[in-house]
């Protein structure tokens, strides 16, 4: 029972911070793609871009206290990415050549892809949960109609939308020929399809969780820092052998 009971704040926290995080990765997505690509003249377009490299500090602040306040985590912030002032050369270098900005940036991007896919999930859960009380006689929507209209060059396609005592239906007309859908909330298979949903996005929201914050982990509170650090010292500290030396070495 005391697992069950620890099991249910973690399953609500993780639901809170997908719910969150969609929202703000949109926000912070939009921003990053403006600061990378934007179209102004260049001293703008280069200011714009040197205060999104510093602005990424105060964005992994934000993600991690927003992580460690909704998920209970203990993960690090790292004050005080930068030594040198913001209008200066040393300052221009330092944002320009700073790992934990461009980690910082590379979170936004990958957190945005699971941010989306962890809002779908999540909104698909509670439209199970929401079928699945129709079916059974708690929840009843009021009756609605809609009709709509499709033009496909001379063909006209007029259909019709209602919901009516838990059975939802379509129908078509298309100059004469007419069709309808229709199905029902109380039937086995929309109750049988409403409980797999619900369990499929029980068991993918927590696991989505974890991906989206094993990110703010490595890539904002900085574990995977001196990995990278070493995978560039390792590629670009190479010393290049040149022809000349090759051709001394052989004579020798």
């Amino acid at each position: 029972m005391k697992t069950t009971t620890n099991a249910l704040p973690r399953w609500i926290r993780s639901f809170a911070y997908q719910l969150t995080s969609f929202f703000v990765l949109v926000v912070l997505f939009a921003g990053t793609v403006f600061g990378l690509s934007s179209g102004a003249i260049l001293p703008l377009s280069v200011l714009i871009f040197l205060g999104l490299l510093t602005i990424m500090e105060k964005v992994a602040i934000f993600e991690i206290n927003r992580a460690n306040k909704i998920l209970q985590t203990d993960f690090q912030i790292v004050p005080n990415w930068f030594s040198t002032p913001f209008f200066s050369w040393d300052g221009l270098k330092e944002r320009v050549t700073s790992l934990r900005s461009w980690m910082a940036i590379a979170y936004v991007f990958v957190a945005f892809f699971w941010s989306v896919l962890g809002f779908i999930v999540t909104v698909i859960g509670f439209i199970g949960i929401l079928s699945l009380l129709i079916s059974v006689g708690q929840v009843a929507f009021i009756n609605f109609s809609r009709s709509f209209e499709i033009v496909d060059g001379a063909d006209i396609v007029n259909g019709n939308i209602q919901f009516k005592s838990s059975i939802l239906e379509f129908n078509f007309d298309n100059q004469g020929d007419s069709a309808s859908l229709a199905w029902s909330f109380q039937s086995w298979p929309a109750i049988l399809i409403s409980i797999i949903v619900i369990i499929l996005s029980i068991w993918l929201v927590p696991k989505i969780a974890r991906a989206s914050v094993k990110l703010v982990e490595s890539l904002l509170s900085g574990t995977a820092l001196p990995t990278i650090e070493a995978e560039f010292k390792k590629r670009f500290s190479k010393n290049k052998i040149s022809e000349r030396q090759v051709r001394e070495a052989m004579q020798s």
